[in-house]
């Protein structure tokens, strides 16, 4: 998976700034250099990852000198039957974890953890969940509610996948529901429910 690298179909307005080049000119790269949007995003993902192996320690991640290109490109994203998921970046470790309402069917508990290697001097760092401010340890407790209850995440990643979420939960609740339907990228769904199906049977 490659966590926030830009899309290749969604693209700003014309003439407004891509986040993408304020990510590139962080690490002394000029957006401009690239000939079109195709070839700033794909090779453009690369560079920013050499770009931060050869300058990672003069700014404070002296880990960096010690990863691959493919730990930059890569975001390793592995599960943990039934309920905890694992995802791994240069930066962070984010956990998370879902619980089913100990009485309403209709809502559940995501827990989210975000643990970010410190940067001497920075106050917050990018997490799937937005910029959050780095502190030795914190807690917050939201209720999403259609997006309402966390303006400030709207675009992140998480935010997209609770709207999701959402409304998969409206469709399942519709007479004309059957099964799903799994593209071809979602392996990890489809190997989730066969083992929760041989769990189910293992307890009969």
């Amino acid at each position: 998976m490659q966590l926030v690298r830009p899309s290749l179909r969604d693209r700003v307005p014309e003439g407004q700034p891509h986040p993408f080049d304020a990510q590139l000119r962080q690490w002394d790269i000029d957006p401009d250099r690239y000939p079109d949007y195709e070839t700033k995003v794909t090779q453009g993902w690369r560079d920013l990852a050499a770009a931060k192996m050869r300058l990672g320690s003069s700014r404070g991640h002296p880990h960096y000198e010690r990863l691959s290109e493919e730990d930059f490109l890569y975001s390793p994203h592995d599960q943990l039957f039934p309920n905890v998921s694992v995802d791994i970046r240069p930066d962070a470790v984010s956990v998370f974890r879902t619980e089913p309402h100990p009485t309403d069917p209709e809502k559940c508990t995501f827990d989210l953890w975000c643990l970010a290697i410190p940067v001497p001097g920075a106050e917050s760092v990018r997490t799937i969940a937005g910029r959050r401010p780095l502190v030795e340890a914190g807690f917050e407790r939201r209720v999403f509610d259609q997006g309402r209850g966390l303006p400030e995440m709207a675009g992140t990643v998480i935010f997209q996948d609770m709207q999701l979420a959402e409304g998969q939960r409206r469709g399942q609740r519709s007479r004309g529901y059957r099964e799903p339907y799994l593209a071809g990228q979602e392996t990890r769904v489809r190997a989730w429910h066969e083992t929760l199906n041989d769990y189910l049977q293992s307890r009969r």
